[in-house]
């Protein structure tokens, strides 16, 4: 078993075949043309830890290193190469393999890029994740100054639960959407990818950046992103709804779908229909549809907002982790991080 560092894209793009096979487990965001895509559309210094057995690939981690300015000088941190676009970082390990070991040699690549670079700062490892857990462990044995905390919570439902739910929203919901049909029509759309769509993908853009000007999603830089993931073959994964009254599109919502789950990523509405609560009827209409076909589970990812308490029979924690083994000043950046953060300081060194 060896670790191998990649650097390249085009050392990458000889994997393809072998990432399939040790990603069908993972979620959606650690598939090769996802990953791929984001390698693609953005000078990224990446790190790519793979683990070998002789020539089979069983292990991998994506990392990269970004470069960050704080006052005069430029500060070199290691994170996941997932650290932008998605909500989850996976360790991935091929089926049939020791996970202890493998996990092991990943962590040890990791302290090997230590020295490369000021902080390691690995984002939304989920406590719901085997792989993430043992890996954190194996991080807290790491040298130098740390902190591990938890970052955000990851609410999901489980359609075995579905009972669970608490029906006073879903009858306001459904009052709601009475009242408007009485003067309406309402159709709500779910379709898989995005081909077909004409002013739908736009209208999402726009109702988000109504919301966020500029900021994540509906900025250049991400949307030239979503261009090349859907260039490079991702419709497979690709889950599009959207409602209409009258035939104007006022909700929409941009998620994906693997292994039965669905994740509820991009949601956008109408700031004008918003009193008529329509990205809560587009969100009901959504569990339910994919309810009827099967589906075992929906992941809200990250973050706490009220809305999502609804629909919430499990709940997950995403783990940050974050360290330094350089100067004194690194040392008390990462202290103040710390206190900003409210969370205990590690002094492990």
């Amino acid at each position: 078993m060896q670790a191998v560092i990649i650097t390249s894209l085009i050392d990458f793009e000889k994997l393809e075949s072998q990432w399939a096979d040790i990603s069908g487990e993972t979620s959606v965001f650690s598939e090769y043309v996802w990953l791929k895509s984001q390698w693609e559309s953005g000078c990224l210094d990446v790190r790519l830890i793979c683990i070998f057995d002789g020539e089979a690939l069983i292990g991998a981690l994506p990392l990269q290193v970004v470069e960050y300015r704080f006052l005069w000088k430029r500060i070199k941190v290691l994170t996941a190469l997932n650290n932008k676009y998605s909500d989850y970082v996976d360790v991935i390990i091929s089926g049939g393999v020791s996970r202890v070991k493998v996990i092991a040699k990943i962590s040890k690549s990791i302290s090997q890029l230590y020295n490369e670079v000021d902080f390691v700062k690995i984002d939304n490892l989920s406590s719901g994740e085997r792989n993430c857990r043992l890996l954190l462990r194996h991080l807290k044995d790491m040298q130098g100054y740390k902190l591990y905390y938890q970052n955000v919570t990851t609410p999901r439902l489980k359609f075995d639960n579905f009972s669970e739910i608490p029906n006073k929203q879903a009858k306001d919901v459904e009052r709601r959407l009475k009242k408007l049909k009485k003067n309406h029509v309402i159709k709500f759309n779910h379709q898989d990818g995005v081909k077909g769509l004409g002013g739908q993908w736009f209208k999402l853009v726009e109702f988000h950046k109504n919301k966020f000007p500029n900021i994540g999603f509906n900025t250049p830089k991400q949307q030239s992103f979503y261009r090349k993931l859907f260039e490079n073959g991702f419709e497979q994964f690709v889950e599009f709804s959207y409602m209409e009254i009258d035939g104007k599109v006022v909700a929409c919502h941009f998620g994906f779908k693997k292994n039965s789950k669905v994740y509820y990523y991009i949601p956008s509405f109408d700031k004008e229909y918003q009193k008529h609560s329509v990205g809560m009827m587009l969100l009901f209409s959504i569990v339910e549809h994919y309810k009827s076909l099967g589906f075992n589970e929906f992941d809200m990812l990250r973050g706490a907002e009220a809305y999502k308490r609804y629909f919430l029979t499990d709940e997950y924690l995403n783990m940050s982790f974050c360290a330094t083994n350089k100067g004194l000043l690194k040392r008390v950046l990462l202290l103040c991080f710390s206190l900003f953060k409210n969370r205990p300081f590690k002094n492990e060194a």
